[in-house]
């Protein structure tokens, strides 16, 4: 969808007011559109807002197209958020705290994900992702593999990279 959140007042305007009648008040609609676009969960978000099940919730979502577009972009704005951890995680790295039995902090560990930084490409660079359409669906091909140069290893020298090992 657009990343033009400007819509998204002009479509919370337009929301039927039997559905925000189902939220309780407008304030209660805002409430889960603001804890979805933060959890980026619908069901997750419904809890913030008890007025209304979350049973019921999928369906007056399908019933009113403007709240449809609202929980959209709001689902958007989530995704763009943890593509934004993501890239941090991969580029900046995060903290490991080691602690002793006392509970103590005994040392610090900065660490790199290799896998976010590999899955962060896949999603927003051409090079490492083409478009392919087949009958039923679009999927989305891997067309080259993460190969190191030896410019691209001696950038990564410097990153302590972790790696996962899946066990069958």
């Amino acid at each position: 969808m657009n990343n033009n959140y400007g819509l998204f007042d002009k479509y919370l305007n337009k929301v039927k007011s039997a559905t925000i009648i189902k939220f309780g008040s407008l304030q209660h609609l805002q409430t889960f559109l603001q804890a979805l676009s933060e959890k980026g969960n619908v069901m997750l978000a419904a809890s913030s807002v008890k007025k209304i099940s979350p049973l019921q919730l999928q369906k007056v979502i399908k019933s009113d197209k403007n709240l449809k577009k609202c929980v959209d972009l709001a689902l958007s704005y989530a995704t763009e958020a943890a593509e934004g951890i993501l890239y941090d995680r991969a580029i900046n790295g995060y903290e490991e705290l080691i602690f002793d039995k006392a509970g103590k902090c005994i040392a610090r560990k900065r660490k790199y994900c290799s896998k976010s930084l590999l899955e962060y490409l896949k999603a927003n660079s051409v090079k490492y992702y083409s478009k392919a359409k087949t009958k039923d669906t679009k999927d989305i091909k891997k067309t080259k593999d993460f190969e190191l140069t030896s410019s691209s290893e001696s950038n990564l020298a410097n990153y302590q990279i972790e790696s996962y090992e899946v066990s069958g």
